[in-house]
């Protein structure tokens, strides 16, 4: 997803890489750490991930509404009646 990183801070607090399409990304912590670079690139991944994640997630919900509409009106309940047809005469009071 990134190239190298392009700029990291003698603080150690903040990263800036250079994307494949020539965007920057900036990661800051808000504490010095021991390898920014790296954490930064544990910071984007985990990001990722979870885009991904978020994707699929709709993606589910999406085929899953689809399915449901197109089993439309099956997935209605059964409506039960019972017709009953009395002789000539009875009240059905008997």
């Amino acid at each position: 997803m990134t190239s190298q990183a392009v700029h990291a801070t003698p603080d150690h607090r903040t990263v800036v890489f250079k994307t494949v399409n020539n965007a920057d990304v900036t990661v800051v912590f808000p504490e010095p750490v021991e390898n920014p670079e790296y954490a930064a690139r544990a910071v984007i991944s985990g990001l990722a991930r979870s885009i991904s994640a978020r994707d699929e997630e709709a993606a589910r919900e999406r085929a899953l509404e689809e399915g449901l509409e197109d089993s439309f009106p099956a997935s209605d309940p059964v409506a039960a009646s019972v017709t009953a047809v009395l002789p000539k005469g009875h009240t059905g009071n008997n």
